[in-house]
């Protein structure tokens, strides 16, 4: 029986649901049908809204694209909510969203029956697709708001909330800070339904992974599609949590009040199971608060679905072994005790021929019952990180370390080519420079000659002489002197209306003096025009360049691990590179809204045996760790600076990790755990100190003996799983 069957009013034949999932300017949408305890998608909507006040428009167009296959006369009105991490204060709804949510349920006649929050539903989805508890950073990217959901072996460890920018590289570099653990997954899960989701994933893989030692190295980054996030909301709200009606009630019988201190209720009628779920009661049981509760919880079931399904989950786990166990121990089947039993039982019957091939039979049933099942059991725990500071040499000629650990090296080539855009940011200014025509005058009882060129200016302004002019000497008269005069064409010094000057403007000419040479126009210039435009700048090219090269070294270092031999690891940093072909799209200065780049680089790196990392972890570790072991496995260092010394040697000064696990004595777990019920063997394991979490996998059963491992140790397979 799932929760959406506890949820939804009982009745005979197909109940119909709506779940909506809400983000700030996103709504999914499905209708899903629940028949015979089975729960199906009919169908899905998504819209989009760009203000609060269009969102229940976009609410009912979500909920018409997901009921087009619907018969005409169904109307589904029960509604759960998908809300994200930022709708929440706690388990409850902020105040603000709430009343959100009353208005959508009001004006589109929709009946609110809970809601569920998408790291948990994402988390279980991962939890049933994979067969084992997920450990993984899940990306939550809505439109404002970055939330950063840490997630360990199942179980929701953090939450960080972050407003959005630009760059989703900057709002996780101010996320991380926030996180308390040592040590993240290196494992990533984006999930929105945002147009660039390829594009911030593209970005987050140019992340510094290695600058920051909380990741153990580069996460893979994956991206969960609309269709699984709905998924994993229906799976979170309907799948098998709940027990079947009888199992409740033999649960209630079995449950004993003294293991808590809390008193039990019996009612001789329970409510229905739709209506148990519910906050809402009959009103003359209602306490005074009760009421007041409702309202607050916009009459959602008293708990949210994900908090239901954790309940369910630890009351009703696989792993519980109702049958054998008495007063909350466990009854360990004694095989002997029921052959011994089977044997009086033929004590009476005649002759020896029918007794020895039935004691050989029960003989070769004991053994069978003994050898044939398998279990394994995976022991999680977290490691202890260490870190410190080493002087190393990464060379490929033995003795080149001198008195330093030494760790030998050789060298890779790669080849990488791309091509990236962004947009200019240069203004330019274009257009047409002023022209016109002056009267030059000779003061001076000499001619003067003029070349083409010639600067003449005007208060800032300057113009030049578009060809050579000759100006005639000045000539006396008995009433004073004439001077000298010539015309002469001249054009602005730049461009622009600044040179479109009135008429009768005085001008001097450059090297000379008023009282020798000046001039005038008697008509005024024209011509002169200017507007901005869009350029190339070097910054332009520089920082296109370096954003490109960047991704090409990485590009590179990619495909350069991927021809590793197993066992190698690649040296990150420094690493060589070398531009074999570059064109940009236009030179600096000219005119270009966006600017383009094609490059082709060539990579070499050094490349060295993880097991040399190995060794120097075991000769440079810290004072042994009581009860703890080196994880040979998990050893990482990053490089805090290098230098290439004349011989090809790397000296760098690097930041070497490492972890250590438990030291537990697996002999005696094998021994302790044999003939134990699953239920028992996780209670006992519990209490060892540093385990964090238990997964029992089946390799053999046998059909009336699934719920408990093997009676021989060495069936059982322990390991240890360093998360």
């Amino acid at each position: 029986m799932s929760l959406l069957t506890q949820i939804l009013p009982k009745k005979e034949g197909t109940n119909y649901f709506i779940l909506l999932g809400l983000e700030e300017n996103i709504v999914r949408a499905a209708v899903g049908e629940i028949s015979d305890s089975k729960v199906r998608i009919l169908g899905t909507g998504k819209s989009e809204f760009a203000d609060e006040k269009n969102e229940t428009e976009a609410v009912d167009m979500a909920i018409s694209m997901a009921e087009k296959s619907l018969p005409e006369e169904i109307l589904p009105e029960n509604v759960i909510f998908a809300l994200p991490q930022f709708y929440l204060e706690g388990t409850n709804v902020k105040e603000e969203y709430l009343k959100r949510l009353k208005k959508i349920s009001k004006e589109l006649n929709l009946k609110a029956e809970g809601f569920v929050d998408y790291a948990s539903a994402i988390s279980y989805y991962l939890d049933n697709e994979e067969g084992a508890p997920p450990t993984v950073l899940l990306f939550d990217l809505t439109k404002n708001h970055l939330t950063i959901t840490l997630i360990r072996i199942g179980k929701i460890s953090q939450h960080v909330i972050v407003d959005r920018t630009d760059s989703i590289v900057s709002d996780f570099s101010g996320a991380l800070p926030e996180f308390k653990a040592e040590i993240l997954p290196s494992r990533i899960i984006l999930y929105d339904g945002a147009e660039k989701i390829d594009e911030i994933k593209e970005e987050l893989l140019r992340f510094p992974w290695h600058k920051h030692s909380i990741f153990l190295h580069t996460p893979k980054i994956e991206i969960l599609s609309n269709d699984k996030i709905l998924k994993s909301i229906i799976e979170a709200a309907s799948t098998t949590f709940l027990p079947k009606p009888d199992a409740l009630i033999q649960m209630k019988q079995s449950y004993n009040p003294e293991d808590t201190g809390e008193k039990e209720t019996v009612t001789e009628n329970p409510p229905k199971i739709g209506e148990t779920q519910k906050i809402v009661g009959d009103e003359n049981d209602k306490a005074p608060d009760t009421d007041n509760e409702n309202k607050q919880n916009f009459g959602f079931v008293s708990e949210t679905l994900a908090e239901k399904a954790e309940k369910f989950k630890r009351e009703t786990s696989p792993y519980s072994e109702r049958s054998g166990r008495k007063n909350g121990h466990e009854a360990p089947i004694d095989i002997g005790a029921i052959s011994g039993q089977i044997i009086t039982k033929f004590n009476n019957i005649k002759g020896v021929f029918y007794l020895v091939p039935l004691v050989l039979l029960i003989f070769v049933a004991y053994l069978f019952i003994l050898n044939y099942p398998r279990a394994s059991v995976s022991l999680i725990t977290y490691p202890r990180p260490y870190d410190q500071t080493l002087d190393i040499v990464f060379s490929q000629e033995a003795g080149a370390g001198d008195d330093l650990p030494l760790i030998l090296t050789r060298t890779v080539k790669g080849e990488a080519g791309g091509e990236k855009s962004a947009k200019t940011t240069g203004k330019n200014q274009i257009g047409e420079k002023a022209k016109g025509e002056i009267s030059i005058y000779n003061k001076t009882l000499s001619s003067k000659q003029l070349p083409k060129g010639t600067i003449l200016q005007t208060g800032p302004l300057k113009f030049t002489l578009d060809g050579d002019v000759k100006i005639a000497s000045a000539t006396e008269t008995g009433e004073g002197i004439n001077f000298g005069k010539a015309s002469a064409k001249v054009i602005a010094a730049v461009i622009g209306p600044e040179g479109n000057l009135a008429a009768n403007s005085n001008f001097t000419v450059v090297d000379f003096s008023d009282s020798t040479l000046t001039a005038k126009n008697s008509q005024p210039f024209s011509g002169g025009t200017s507007r901005e435009i869009a350029s190339i700048s070097r910054e332009d090219r520089d920082n296109l360049e370096e954003k490109l090269m960047t991704e090409l070294v990485n590009k590179a270092k990619q495909s350069l691990v991927k021809e590793l031999s197993s066992g190698e690891r690649l040296l990150e940093t420094p690493i060589s590179t070398e531009i074999s072909a570059k064109k940009f799209s236009g030179e600096a200065g000219s005119e270009a809204e966006k600017l383009n780049l094609s490059m082709t680089l060539t990579v070499e790196a050094q490349v060295f045996k993880q097991n040399e990392l190995e060794k120097l972890a075991e000769e440079n570790k810290l004072s042994a760790i009581a009860g703890y072991t080196l994880d040979k496995d998990k050893v990482s260092f990053s490089v805090l600076e290098s230098v290439i010394e004349k011989n090809g040697s790397i000296k760098a000064k690097v930041k070497l990790v490492s972890y250590f696990i438990p030291d537990l004595d697996m002999g005696k777990i094998k021994k302790d755990l044999k003939g134990k019920t699953y239920d028992g063997a996780v209670s006992y394991l519990e209490k060892i100190e540093n385990i964090a979490g238990v997964k029992i996998s089946v390799i053999r059963k046998l059909p009336l003996f699934n719920k408990r491992l093997p009676y021989l140790p060495d069936n059982i397979s322990v390991s240890l799983v360093s998360r």
